[in-house]
């Protein structure tokens, strides 16, 4: 069986480079995302990956829920519904914590507290997966 080596092959990525745009403002969130829709890799998330970059995002498909036991650095964690509505924002989640479920809630996207901060993202804006060009 062959090893998988790169971080995008492990967590879990589409085979077009994804980005995260706010409908809103028309900004570009995060431009390069990674996705993880598989039970492993929703199970693992960040846990054992590299740190983020600025600009990096994990789009966390089926997911309302989180923690952050096992890492070793606080990520920010907007919890969206299926249409990509804003429902909740934790800035700055430190490890060893848990971010529980928020009622209507199916995706959860985790990124560095200054790419949350950079986005001017708001309760109610909606946030859309979509190909980089």
């Amino acid at each position: 069986m062959e090893e998988k080596s790169s971080t995008s092959e492990r967590v879990g990525q589409s085979a077009n480079a994804m980005r995260i745009r706010s409908l809103r403002t028309g900004a570009i969130i995060a431009g390069r995302v990674r996705i993880a829709s598989s039970l492993p890799a929703l199970l693992r998330g960040l846990i054992g990956e590299p740190r983020l970059r600025p600009g990096d995002a994990l789009w966390l498909d089926r997911c309302n829920g989180i923690h952050t036991f096992g890492m070793r650095y606080a990520i920010a964690v907007v919890t969206l519904r299926k249409d990509g509505t804003v429902l909740a924002i934790h800035h700055k989640v430190a490890p060893s914590r848990v971010i529980g479920p928020v009622r209507g809630g199916a995706i959860t996207v985790e990124m560095l507290p200054e790419t949350l901060d950079s986005g001017d993202i708001r309760i109610g804006d909606r946030l859309a997966l979509e190909t980089s060009p």
